[in-house]
């Protein structure tokens, strides 16, 4: 089953090198502010320097989210970017 490969997968850091740089896929929580919004209100990619690639609600993961999804309590996200751009935003509270 291609769901608990790929979740397996995810319960731990993805380190990817490109030709341009180290970056780094992570799973995490959706943080708290960002409940009930959208991906594109929010403004994601220029904001925090990362893409959403996927999201987990439940067992159900939803590959490429659209600009309008929005956010759930307890949403898993499934965020690329640059390694010092995910981590800040794994960490972050509010």
């Amino acid at each position: 089953d291609e769901r608990v490969n790929l979740n397996i997968q995810l319960s731990q850091p993805i380190l990817v090198i490109a030709a341009l740089g180290l970056w780094n896929g992570r799973r995490m929580s959706v943080p708290p502010t960002w409940i009930g919004k959208t991906i594109a209100g929010l403004n994601v990619r220029n904001e925090h320097h990362v893409d959403i690639i996927a999201i987990k609600k439940g067992e159900a993961l939803s590959p490429m989210p659209t600009g309008d999804y929005a956010f759930a309590e307890k949403d898993i996200l499934v965020v690329l970017g640059r390694s010092e751009d995910v981590f800040r935003l794994s960490r972050r509270k509010a």
